[in-house]
């Protein structure tokens, strides 16, 4: 396989921001959509209103989301201002029967680092876009400064149930292998990144990644299917 030399980074975002700025009126799909991982089903509901599935609950055109997370569905699918929520893995996305056949959207963050096999996510993801049909996804950025500080300084920490980071490069041969092309890709932060790191510090950090969004902390591209795989 020839490695891609000329990808490139082309800012430093806030990754809900991106994600909701490519929502508004659509028809979307939100994989992983509870999220915090390692919380208890309490807290979770507690922070409802922050997480990102509500946001977009709250500019899509219809949204639905799924988690592996039964005990936090349950409490939280008959709201109606988060959608159509869905049990299941999202690596047997082909398993499920879901109120669309297609999105217009399918919105893939802070979910990939996770997965025992995130190629079975993005096979089944396929069958639910169009030629049109956009792919937001993210993943750790295994070059980003900010946690090479923390692990020079002993101080860094891995989420516990991580078990992948990449680089602009293996994220790119990953969604190729499955049949996808990356449009943008931008380096990105996190809404929680303001709550825990000291507010001088995140301005400076944000200004330096701002010039230099290749060292940025995570990963977020927007990606369509191949036009081999839409001619398929």
């Amino acid at each position: 396989m020839v490695i891609k030399t000329g990808i490139s980074v082309s800012g430093y975002v806030n990754s809900d921001e991106f994600v909701l700025n490519h929502v508004k009126g659509k028809v979307c799909l939100h994989l992983g959509c509870i999220g915090e991982t390692c919380a208890s089903s309490d807290v979770k509901v507690a922070r409802t209103e922050k997480l990102l599935h509500y946001k977009i609950a709250r500019v899509a055109k219809q949204v639905v989301g799924i988690d592996h997370d039964k005990r936090t569905i349950d409490v939280l699918k008959n709201r109606s201002d988060l959608g159509t929520l869905v049990y299941s893995d999202v690596e047997n996305l082909n398993e499920i029967d879901l109120p669309w056949k297609t999105f217009e959207v399918i919105i893939a963050t802070a979910i990939i680092e996770h997965l025992n096999n995130p190629g079975k996510m993005l096979e089944g993801i396929r069958h639910y876009m169009t030629k049109e049909s956009l792919l937001l996804i993210s993943a750790p950025n295994m070059f980003g400064l900010p946690n090479y500080l923390r692990f020079v300084c002993r101080r860094y920490r891995e989420g516990p149930d991580h078990v992948v980071s990449y680089n602009k490069y293996l994220l790119s041969n990953l969604l190729a292998r499955y049949g996808f092309s990356i449009l943008e890709l931008y380096s990105c932060y996190g809404d929680r990144s303001k709550e825990i790191i000291n507010p001088l510090v995140f301005r400076v950090g944000y200004t330096f990644l701002k010039i230099f969004p290749e060292l940025g902390v995570g990963l977020i591209a927007m990606a369509k299917l191949c036009q081999t795989q839409v001619e398929n």
